[in-house]
């Protein structure tokens, strides 16, 4: 009896003699630091018995859709077992370019043992937007006419006309075929006029950047507000923040409209800003569509953003082409103003930061101390 107790007393000592301890080939941790461009991801483990390869995949989750990257580090124990491998690598190495605002996720595989873990990242998300003043995608949608090309956009047609005068423009100013422009010394544009070929420069006489003939651009760009702002009008409402407006569109207190985050869409017969202050807010990727049947004036009063709200998450859509559109000081305001068959006057020190579009075979004056600034600059 005892000599059988001891037979399986050294087959039992055999056995665990010659299974590896549990926590062998551990991996650790895996973490990662990311910006718009690109990534480094460090691993780190222990037990390690023999060369062998964490395999990683990182998850960019945005409005859009995901888009998944993975790759693989090679690591090597030390003397003691422990490892650690880092590899760093571009957006662009996968063919994609970040342009909005994501959440990430993933995980690393030690293949040798299947030890899996989640990677941490920092940060936990990114905003990637080619705007500065844009924290949503609102701008996408406007496509070449965004204010990443202009600050100032004609849709051009018989009759259009951009006469800028005793006023300041920072960023481009766009005029195609067939169209006008005019530009009275002292002003001042800080960019370029891209201009369609058949556009005189004679009547600039203010200070500008240069001048630049793109007819392939500006017939892009004017096609793009086109759809954009057609696309706009069929949105539909978003019934809590309509409720926080005005039913006739006019502003005569303060008033702050909160959105949520994603679109937000209100449908007003006028906007008008005379004798109070609208403030928009929101989280980080709200956005704003205001659709306009009627006038838009702003006249005393001002418009700002707060909170996650950029001065490029606001849209005006003018759908009445009979509707008059004005600016006038004491007056400021933010977003985009695209009213693409309006005439547009702006006057008497009124300032505007976003983008003025539209004037197909109209004219958009800016004059009197008048100052549209990019929010893309």
């Amino acid at each position: 009896m005892i000599r059988r107790i001891l037979g399986i007393a050294t087959i039992a000592l055999m056995t665990v003699c010659n299974t590896a301890p549990a926590n062998a080939n551990v991996l650790a941790s895996a973490r990662a630091a990311v910006t718009c461009n690109g990534y480094t991801i460090v691993v780190q483990g222990f037990d390690l018995h023999k060369p062998s390869t964490v395999t990683y995949k990182i998850t960019l989750t945005s409005n859009s859709g995901a888009q998944t990257v993975s790759g693989a580090i090679p690591v090597k124990p030390d003397q003691n077992g422990h490892f650690q491998g880092t590899q760093s690598q571009t957006w662009a190495h996968f063919g994609i370019a970040l342009n909005s605002a994501y959440n990430l996720s993933g995980t690393a595989t030690l293949l040798s043992s299947g030890s899996t873990v989640n990677i941490v990242f920092s940060p936990s998300s990114l905003s990637c937007f080619p705007c500065p003043g844009a924290h949503s995608n609102l701008i996408g949608a406007l496509g070449a006419a965004g204010p990443t090309n202009f600050t100032v956009l004609s849709l051009g047609g018989s009759g259009a006309d951009v006469n800028i005068n005793l006023a300041a423009v920072s960023g481009n100013v766009g005029v195609p075929n067939p169209g006008a422009v005019q530009e009275s010394h002292p002003s001042s544009v800080s960019g370029d006029f891209i201009l369609g070929s058949g556009v005189s420069t004679k009547s600039i006489t203010g200070s500008y950047g240069g001048i630049v003939v793109d007819d392939s651009l500006l017939a892009s760009a004017a096609q793009a507000a086109e759809n954009a702002a057609s696309q706009a009008a069929a949105l539909p409402t978003t019934p809590a923040v309509q409720a926080q407006f005005p039913a006739n569109g006019q502003i005569t207190s303060n008033l702050t409209v909160t959105g949520t985050k994603g679109l937000n869409v209100v449908d007003l017969p006028s906007f008008g800003v005379n004798g109070g202050d609208l403030t928009l807010t929101g989280p980080a990727g709200t956005a704003f569509v205001i659709n306009v049947a009627g006038d838009f004036n702003l006249h005393h009063g001002n418009i700002y953003v707060s909170g996650g709200v950029g001065s490029a998450d606001v849209l005006y859509n003018v759908t009445n082409p009979n509707a008059t559109v004005t600016t006038m000081v004491p007056t400021t305001g933010v977003g985009i103003l695209l009213a693409p068959n309006n005439t547009i006057n702006s006057m008497d020190s009124s300032a505007f930061t976003g983008e003025v579009i539209g004037g197909y075979g109209h004219t958009i004056t800016l004059m009197s101390g008048t100052r549209v600034h990019n929010p893309c600059e």
